[in-house]
């Protein structure tokens, strides 16, 4: 289906029949499909970080939790300063399960959406793993929009401030150590 019917029905309906979707999306996005890079990535092994997952994921089914770990194994060889990112399985995860089993689609998704929204929240890896400027964007953001709703959450922040500091000590230590 041309791209251009497609938007109309998104536009419309403000989602694509269940049945269709995935194939509508992939026409919409225009990936790649590298599938021959997508096979050398496959084809090296898994990264031991996925050997805990079978626990840390315990309600997941068995094809799913391949996938996720085949995912997850692609992105980290693919840039491996994703290993340091605690936070990428449960991210990648309900990927894995929308994809139904298209691990090519889902992997040049992942990467779509890590190159067009997401490059900045790595920039303090290995350091810290947790988007900080997105973060206090949002805090910001909520604040200003809602001022009653970052009031009911003020804890939540507080506590987010914290661990925003003991991140600047640790770093402060870590440069300190090395004169």
């Amino acid at each position: 289906m041309p791209r251009e019917r497609l938007l109309p029905i998104l536009r419309e309906f403000g989602e694509f029949p269940e049945k269709y979707r995935l194939m509508m999306w992939k026409t919409l996005l225009k990936l790649p499909e590298n599938s021959d890079t997508f096979a050398l990535l496959l084809k090296k092994d898994s990264i031991s970080s996925v050997s805990n997952y079978d626990d840390r994921f315990s309600l997941i089914d068995h094809k799913t939790m391949n996938n996720l770990k085949q995912i997850v194994s692609c992105i980290v060889h693919w840039t491996p300063v994703f290993e340091n990112v605690s936070y990428l399985p449960k991210f990648v995860l309900p990927f894995v399960k929308m994809s139904r089993g298209d691990l090519l689609f889902c992997f040049e998704l992942l990467l779509t959406i890590f190159f067009n929204h997401c490059q900045l929240w790595f920039e303090f890896l290995p350091l810290m793993d947790k988007p900080c400027n997105y973060l206090n964007l949002i805090e910001n953001v909520l604040m200003e929009v809602d001022g009653d709703l970052f009031e009911v959450e003020k804890n939540y922040f507080k506590f987010n401030l914290m661990l925003k500091k003991f991140f600047f000590f640790k770093v402060l230590k870590i440069k300190r150590n090395l004169k």
